[in-house]
């Protein structure tokens, strides 16, 4: 201890208090570390690896509840089938292989990107009529999810005549499909969200920088 340090003489004197306390501290942080790992195992249903992963990179847990499996599977990505009839403002529509940069949706939202990815091995969910990537996120019964749970949907569709998939990026992320019923489904775009605080980013890049 350096000069100047007030030790209470009942410690010095006692060295069997010094030892219970060093115990109790350390007795803490383990406790807090098994009360946190049961929250996780037993009413979140991760693990130590999520605990890990939360503690080094708290963006790839977020990562993951939102793509699920990180990695080049195709089916991760949120794509359409070519035929997907997009709703245009005029209550026209257009199949999104035919939508060009510029074009103004039913929503009044402005086309600013468009995406062609290989279908090659991917598997789709029939809504209605709309074949998206399972992952997909689509508003239904006022909330979005996954279009591969909705109820009645088609799951695990695999046609390998399908090359391409198709995908659009708009000012307010969001993309009006007409179904098989004539009616208009809200979809999300390729960004979902704005991302204003670059949080999508910085995690990103601490995956390239690793």
């Amino acid at each position: 201890m350096g000069p100047g340090t007030a030790v209470p003489t009942g410690m010095l004197n006692n060295p069997g208090k010094v030892f219970i306390a060093i115990t109790g501290i350390i007795l803490t942080v383990v406790g807090f570390f098994f009360l946190i790992k049961y929250l996780f195992t037993s009413l979140l249903g991760g693990g130590t690896d999520m605990i890990t992963s939360l503690i080094k990179a708290p963006g790839k847990i977020i990562k993951e509840i939102k793509f699920g499996k990180i990695g080049n599977n195709i089916g991760n990505i949120f794509c359409f089938d070519e035929n997907t009839m997009i709703v245009l403002k005029d209550g026209s529509t257009k199949k999104i292989i035919d939508v060009k940069i510029g074009d103004v949706l039913l929503n009044d939202s402005k086309v600013k990107g468009t995406m062609k990815f290989s279908g090659k091995d991917i598997k789709l969910t029939n809504y209605d009529g709309i074949l998206t990537t399972s992952n997909h996120h689509v508003l239904h019964d006022g909330k979005f999810k996954r279009v591969s749970e909705v109820p009645n949907v088609i799951n695990n569709i695999y046609d390998n005549k399908i090359q391409f998939v198709y995908d659009l990026e708009t000012t307010d992320h969001r993309i009006v499909c007409l179904n098989n019923k004539n009616e208009y489904v809200v979809y999300t775009d390729y960004s979902e969200i704005d991302d204003e605080e670059n949080f999508i980013e910085r995690y990103e890049l601490s995956i390239l920088n690793k």
